[in-house]
Order: C-alpha cells, then sequence, then structure tokens
C-alpha cells in the first residue's frame, strides 16, 4: 500500500531557485486532479522528521501539526538571515496543505490562497503566466546551503530563546521589506536593549551579593538601557564604538516615540544587522 504524508509547506520569498547551476526554471509539472505539483529536489533527513525542498523554494516539513510546522518554517526562513538570504516571515495564509507519496519526486499542493507570495510563485502552472514568473529575480540556492540552513534552523529549533530572537529579527526584516521603517527600527532596538539586559543581568547574578540587591539592580524602575551600556562600558564589556552606536540607537528611538520622527531606510537596516551582529557573535562564542 502507497504510504501518502499530508503536511504544512509554504514558499520562500522573495523567490528563490534551489539548485547547483544557474538554470533557469520551466513551467511546473502539470495539475493533476486539481492538484498543483512541484518537483523535489531535496528530501533532507533530520533527527525527528524529514524536509522536502521543491526546486522553485517550497520548503515541506514532513510534520503533520500545523502550528508546530509552521514554528519550523518562521525558524528556517529567519535562519537564512545568518546565511545572507533575507526571507520574510511566513503569514497563516501562505501556508499551504500538500501531500507527498512515499519516495516520489513530487510534492502535490491541492490548493493555496493568493497571497503575495503564493500568487507569483503559481505564476509557474501555465505557459501564459509563466512569463510573468520569469520576470521576478530569484536568488540561487546551492544545495549544500539548504541543507546547512536546515540543520542549523533544526539546531536552533531546540534552543527557545535563540529561535525567538531569530524569528524577532525576521519580523523586523519583514517590516523593513515591507517599507514599515520605523516599526522595523523599533523591533531590532528591542531586540538589541533585550541582549543588553541579559548582559546586565548576567553580570548582577554574579555579584556575592543579597538577592534583594540583586533584585533592585534588575528593577526597570531604576535601571534603562542608558544605564546598561555605561555600566558595561565602565566593566570592559563593549568598546568606545559600540558605546556609541547603542547610544546612537537609543536616542534614535526615544526621538521615534517621543517626536514620532521618521526613519530611512538604512537606519533601519543598520540597527537590524547590529541586531544580527549579536546574534552571530553569540553562536560563534557557543
Amino acid at each position: 500500500m502507497t504510504e501518502i504524508f499530508e503536511g504544512f509547506g509554504a514558499f520562500c520569498y522573495p523567490t528563490i531557485t534551489v539548485c547547483d547551476s544557474t538554470a533557469e526554471l520551466s513551467k511546473s509539472p502539470d495539475i493533476k486532479d486539481g492538484k498543483f505539483r512541484r518537483v523535489i529536489v531535496l528530501i533532507h533527513e533530520l533527527p525527528k522528521f524529514k524536509v522536502l525542498v521543491s526546486d522553485d523554494g517550497f520548503i515541506a516539513p514532513l510534520i503533520n501539526d500545523k502550528e508546530k510546522a509552521r514554528e519550523f518554517l518562521h525558524i528556517v526562513f529567519a535562519s537564512a538571515l545568518l546565511h545572507g538570504f533575507a526571507w520574510r516571515q511566513t503569514f497563516d495564509a501562505d501556508i499551504c496543505n500538500f501531500s507527498w507519496e512515499k519516495d516520489s519526486m513530487i510534492i502535490d499542493i491541492p490548493s493555496m490562497r493568493p497571497t503575495e507570495r503564493n500568487y507569483i510563485a503559481f505564476q509557474r502552472d501555465n505557459e501564459v503566466s509563466l512569463k510573468t514568473f520569469k520576470k521576478f529575480p530569484r536568488d540561487l540556492v546551492k544545495l549544500d546551503t539548504m541543507r546547512f540552513i536546515l540543520n542549523k534552523s533544526y539546531e536552533f529549533s531546540t534552543n527557545p530563546q535563540l529561535s525567538e530572537d531569530l524569528v524577532l529579527l525576521n519580523e523586523g526584516w519583514s517590516l523593513i521589506y515591507d517599507e514599515v521603517f520605523r516599526a522595523g527600527f523599533l523591533y531590532s532596538w528591542m531586540l538589541i536593549e533585550s541582549f543588553l539586559e541579559r548582559a546586565w543581568y548576567g553580570y548582577v547574578d554574579s555579584l556575592g551579593i543579597s538577592s534583594d540587591d540583586k533584585k533592585n539592580l534588575k528593577s526597570h524602575a531604576r535601571w534603562t538601557a542608558y544605564h546598561y551600556i555605561e555600566v558595561l562600558f565602565m566593566l570592559g564589556k563593549l568598546t568606545p564604538e559600540t558605546r556609541k552606536i547603542l547610544h546612537s540607537y537609543r536616542k534614535k528611538r526615544n526621538d521615534i516615540i517621543h517626536d514620532r520622527i521618521p526613519v530611512l531606510k538604512e537606519e533601519a537596516v543598520d540597527c537590524l544587522q547590529f541586531a544580527l551582529k549579536i546574534i552571530i557573535n553569540l553562536l560563534n562564542v557557543k
């Protein structure tokens, strides 16, 4: 009896091609029994489940729980930032049901909702709209790179704090992609501020003082991002240049909140990239 798996997946967006060459994608396999079809180029084995990947970047973890599948997809798209690919987070409407016959190299997608990423992806399914499909630029992701991203995503998924940080960072990037620069900047600063807080709490916990004194030193009413930056700098945990950059972001955040000033794309991207550098440094330390 043929074993068929049903699950939930999503297309990477902005669009990608997954292969080891620069070959242009052709029309997808013909629709069969009302189902869209995609060619699998990678069946990747992780410790607890497999992940199917199509040539046009449909990521299909073999997880039959929709919420768990979506959580893993969030981490995959967020982890790609660490490898130079700025894929947007998925929304519920982006998630597609799929079915896969074991050992087949075809994914069947019975239906999709017409979100931006899905609309572009399914332009590939007939010869007329294929011309439109080919107008969208596509990043090339080599098979080994995709394997590495999936392996790292699984590793990150076992660390709730890290995976949450990555997803927050990806949400910030998604806001910047949508040209909501103030919100993107604030998201990135929120993440940076949480890193400062953790560094400060770690230092306080290392002190040989009473629990009440530690509680006072962790009080948000008494200690703000300004204090974190200054004390961590005095302790030699921040360089003068890092201190200067952090204060510039902190002041920008205050101006956004209190004076409603605009934020340039370059400023939002710069803040996000600084948060990304912190995550990369933390990973290197580990």
